[in-house]
């Protein structure tokens, strides 16, 4: 079966197959988790859905902190999810919550998108970004506000994804910032 698989297809689609079917596998391994974890702590899975297709989307154009390698990206987007969950559980006012989102909503505006350092973006793409960014996260405040009349813990849930994707910007530009701190330290004791 696989000699003729591989008779049907040029190597060049075989390697983009076994790319898509590795994302595949890896998204999988990445979400599953958070799936189990939703349905167990809150018994609710689309509270786990929310904050899969919220972080995923906005982490897409905003940027953050990403994991050096798949098992330790697994383990803390389990854990932001767990952290996310904790915060569920607190007794937030909405109104304090969308207070928090529109300072977060600056920071997204000014600082978007946060990437890795030494990554190599053009300004055109850059730009791009920005401007995604900032309508998702306008959207998904719209989403939040529409929710708030119907169900209000996924609006409540909606708006902490907010706030941790600020928290995961926040993070990287504290890791570049040291990062460029002890490259400048290094590079000014050696020369």
């Amino acid at each position: 079966m696989l000699a003729y698989i591989r008779h049907l297809f040029s190597s060049e689609e075989l390697s983009a197959f076994d790319y898509g079917i590795l994302c595949i596998l890896l998204d999988t391994l990445d979400f599953l988790p958070v799936i189990i974890l939703s349905f167990l702590l809150n018994h609710n899975v689309w509270i786990g859905a929310i904050f899969i297709v919220e972080l995923s989307l906005l982490r897409q154009y905003s940027g953050g902190w990403h994991a050096k390698s798949i098992p330790l990206c697994i383990v803390c987007y389990s854990v932001v999810f767990c952290i996310f969950e904790y915060c569920l559980s607190f007794s937030i006012d909405l109104v304090f919550l969308f207070c928090l989102c529109l300072v977060s909503f600056l920071y997204i505006i000014i600082y978007s998108p946060v990437m890795i350092s030494n990554s190599d973006y053009c300004n055109d793409l850059i730009v791009q970004n920005k401007k995604r960014s900032v309508i998702s996260y306008i959207i998904i405040l719209g989403i939040s506000l529409i929710l708030v009349q119907f169900s209000l813990p996924y609006a409540k849930a909606s708006m902490l994804v907010l706030l941790i994707n600020t928290c995961l910007m926040f993070q990287l530009q504290i890791v570049n910032y040291w990062k460029g701190r002890l490259n400048d330290d290094y590079s000014s004791n050696h020369y």
